[in-house]
């Protein structure tokens, strides 16, 4: 299904000049000072993990040999989690979430603090907190837990971005490049962490089976300020732009997040990475020129759809960016919300250089990217 190019123009999409700077002829200079990531000490093969969750599921011949099909598909080589999966299979959705709340918590901790500490502010300063997820309810939160653990003013403002999906990340630079333009001289922390572990379930459905074969735990967070933040902001890594988001009509079935009573259960159609192939191109014409185009790596079939069209596209430093999406998902499997945060500091550490494109996927279908312009744009 190709999204029809009015409906781009006519039913929310902002016009060029309003969607790439929020005013015609005002550039928000909204700064991305520091960049952490954290994954859990617990890290096994995929192939490892492959042969404990066929054991796990008790699985027949037939489905095992489906197993193995999507497993030897899905381009990872490594997986980490907060638990052994096996250990999680029979628990009850209440069980899960105890054990979100236990261990969220700390893998947040040390992503923010490794992004503190490259932003070079002292943690005092920091006005806003956000935390993005799709793995994990309690109140009070990660927030809370988080704030407590890093030392943060009681005053912190607090907010969370909850049950989006793989496009949390997305949201939670741009709630947080919003939150800086309220307050220019504020500093706002932006934590990504989720435990898909926590959601293998007993079922031997194919949806299970793919997103078991695909998800992982991680957590990613980056330091935000405003235009009027007094302070060293020379090694920044750009300005974040609040770029665009598309809901592509029809296709709200084909990729869902619902909670279930054995946990959160994930279906993702075989149809998505063609309607994202199919879509990609007229959203990144109304996204604006980039020198690359950095994708959350969905899964190895996303990715081969999404760089089909990238690559067409002849943009200076694309090769760097899919090679980071590649290596992450190789390195880590998909991490929802903030694997998209792991590819741009992959990206970054390859040597590429923006302005570039981050985009995202979720359900709906949505379509959602930022920009990360120079410092001196």
């Amino acid at each position: 299904m190709t999204i029809p190019s009015e409906s781009v123009s006519g039913t929310g999409v902002l016009p060029m000049d309003r969607r790439a700077s929020g005013v015609p002829g005002v550039k928000p200079a909204v700064s991305l000072l520091g960049l952490g990531v954290a994954t859990p000490g617990l890290t096994r093969t995929q192939q490892d993990l492959g042969t404990a969750l066929e054991t796990a599921w008790g699985l027949d011949s037939t489905s095992a040999e489906r197993w193995w099909r999507i497993v030897n598909g899905s381009g990872i080589e490594s997986r980490s989690g907060v638990v052994m999966p096996e250990r999680i299979m029979d628990l009850s959705t209440a069980q899960r979430m105890a054990e979100y709340v236990r261990l969220a918590p700390g893998l947040a901790r040390e992503a923010a603090e490794r992004a503190i500490g490259d932003a070079g502010v002292d943690r005092s300063r920091i006005t806003d907190l956000i935390i993005v997820t799709c793995t994990g309810f309690s109140s009070p939160g990660v927030d809370v837990a988080l704030a407590a653990e890093l030392g943060l003013s009681p005053n912190v403002r607090r907010s969370q971005v909850g049950f989006m999906g793989c496009f949390g990340g997305i949201l939670g630079l741009r709630t947080g490049a919003g939150m800086c333009a309220l307050d220019p001289v504020g500093v706002t922390l932006v934590v990504c962490v989720e435990l898909c572990s926590l959601h293998i379930r007993p079922s031997h459905d194919v949806e299970n089976l793919v997103s078991a074969a695909l998800f992982a735990d991680g957590a990613a967070a980056v330091v935000l300020c405003g235009a009027a933040f007094e302070g060293d902001r020379g090694d920044a890594s750009g300005l974040v732009r609040p770029g665009m988001t598309c809901l592509l009509p029809g296709t709200d079935a084909q990729m869902t997040w619902t909670i279930t009573d054995e946990g959160f259960a994930m279906t993702l159609d075989r149809k998505v990475p063609r309607h994202l192939g199919e879509n990609l191109d007229h959203f990144l014409d109304q996204l604006g020129p980039v020198d690359s185009v950095l994708s959350h790596p969905g899964g190895a079939g996303i990715l081969d759809a999404i760089d089909e069209v990238i690559e067409s596209r002849d943009l200076p430093c694309q090769s760097t960016a899919s090679s980071a999406s590649r290596s992450v998902l190789s390195k880590h499997g998909n991490m929802s919300s903030c694997t998209i945060l792991f590819v741009l500091q992959q990206y970054l550490l390859n040597g590429g250089h923006v302005p570039a494109g981050l985009i995202a996927f979720g359900p709906g279908l949505t379509m959602d990217a930022v920009i990360i312009d120079p410092v001196d744009s």
